[in-house]
């Protein structure tokens, strides 16, 4: 044996063994399509035994369909007859011999000849996950879509439980409200109701925010309005005593094996116009008072609604007269305990006091803007830290 041959004999056979080794499909075709070479791969990948595909058609050996053989036909011709030696990649979805689904992903290159050399890669595994992951994606995405669409509507409902600040401005001198959920929804609450001697306002800061904190919210002040208006429970204490009371027994009456902690902080107040007074009472919820540069701060008792159910719980009255221009600013946490300014720390209550104090001398709209710029102000570009509820009006 020459040497020379024997190097070829060699070379051969390493190419035989590389091509059995490697799960790419190398595929040569005569400009008709007909098959000139195709490595064991084939065998691996559609089932075809490799040898006996020899001279024939590829599209017909790979394709049951008229049309696609057509289509496969038409591709290659294109492709000869063309000036460009490289065919774009792309990917062809075929059938094992098993029926089963085999996605290859093809380069092809046009010798001078005019042979196609293609080099066949199977990706049908990631084809498999890429598909799963789109339709996670979607099924996400129709979740997604759901859930907006539901808590946008559940924000409907809650909204109208609300009355209209331009209704209240009809019972209040200089009212403003700066009502600002954390998310959609909110767990806080402004809460206006009327009898035939009384008007009743109230802020409602219910535990959480969010959906969870709007029911919550829901729940209060369907209770609360029950009873003012169908149970004429008209003491601002005993009706805090009495929302305490059903407050509890509506989370837990439907449960034996655990307790519902979650509950409510409120500053309530009801006005008598009749005698030239109001009446406050808070749970955990002060009132503040500010008349001519003077800013006083009234306690709320230490007592939420709900929770610690096994304690007697009472909420102070303080009656004061009605003032003329004297204002009154009932609020839920969500202003002191926002997080901003130059060292990214809490308005707090003492800050948020000097806040009221610097903008008294504002009304109406403009009180409302003024109370929007300065929380815009701390908070920055920090996130918004909890619901926020700011009532502010003058009898």
């Amino acid at each position: 044996m020459s040497p020379i041959f024997f190097i070829q004999y060699k070379m051969l056979n390493y190419f035989q063994e590389v091509l059995t080794q490697t799960s790419v499909i190398y595929l040569v075709l005569d400009p008709s399509g007909k098959v000139i070479f195709v490595s064991p791969a084939l065998q691996q990948i559609l089932g075809l035994n490799p040898a006996a595909t020899i001279g024939k058609n590829w599209f017909e050996i790979t394709r049951n369909n008229i049309s696609d053989q057509l289509a496969v036909k038409k591709r290659i011709s294109d492709f000869i007859q063309s000036d460009e030696n490289t065919l774009p990649t792309y990917v062809t979805h075929l059938q094992d011999v098993n029926q089963n689904d085999v996605h290859i992903l093809w380069n092809t290159i046009k010798a001078s000849d005019g042979q196609l050399i293609g080099t066949g890669q199977d990706i049908t595994q990631k084809v498999i996950q890429e598909k799963l992951i789109t339709d996670v994606n979607n099924s996400l995405k129709e979740v997604n879509t759901y859930m907006k669409d539901s808590i946008n509507y559940a924000a409907r409902l809650q909204k109208a439980i609300l009355k209209n600040p331009d209704v209240l401005r009809e019972e209040f001198t200089d009212l403003s409200i700066f009502y600002r959920p954390k998310d959609v929804v909110s767990g806080d609450i402004y809460f206006y109701s009327t009898t035939k001697k009384y008007q009743y306002i109230a802020a409602i800061d219910c535990t959480g925010h969010g959906v969870p904190g709007a029911m919550l919210s829901l729940i209060a002040n369907t209770l609360l309005r029950n009873i003012i208006k169908r149970k004429g429970v008209h003491s601002v204490s005993e009706i805090l005593k009495k929302l305490d009371k059903e407050f509890i027994n509506y989370l837990n009456e439907n449960n034996s094996s655990y307790v519902i902690a979650d509950g409510l902080d409120i500053a309530l107040i009801q006005i008598d116009k009749a005698k030239n007074c109001y009446t406050f009472a808070g749970a955990f919820r002060p009132m503040i008072v500010l008349n001519n540069g003077v800013i006083e701060v009234v306690k709320a008792s230490k007592y939420p609604i709900g929770f610690y159910e096994d304690v007697e719980k009472t909420f102070e009255e303080h009656k004061r007269p009605i003032v003329e221009g004297e204002r009154i600013v009932l609020f839920s946490d969500g202003f002191p305990d926002q997080f901003g300014g130059e060292r990214s720390k809490k308005i707090n209550r003492i800050r948020f006091l000097e806040m009221l104090e610097s903008i008294d001398s504002n009304s109406g709209i403009a009180y409302e803007q003024a109370l929007r710029y300065l929380f815009e102000g701390w908070k920055g570009t920090n996130e918004q830290t909890d619901d926020v509820t700011v009532i502010s009006f003058k009898i």
